[in-house]
């Protein structure tokens, strides 16, 4: 698809390409698929520091 293993690993948050090498066998689909259920649980994280920040805030 054009990209380089180094990007790849990169945006996937692989601190090496071996990492990245194990899974570049994946379709496009199952790694749409783990980067959106990381995204969820980032998302989640996010939310719940928000909340805790803001009930901190209110009392």
């Amino acid at each position: 698809m054009g990209w380089e293993v180094h990007a790849i690993a990169a945006f996937a948050g692989h601190h090496s390409t071996e990492s990245t090498l194990r899974y570049i066998h994946l379709s496009g689909r199952d790694l749409a698929d783990k980067l959106s259920r990381g995204m969820e649980q980032i998302h989640s994280w996010r939310v719940q520091m928000l909340t805790d920040t803001i009930g901190q805030v209110a009392k």
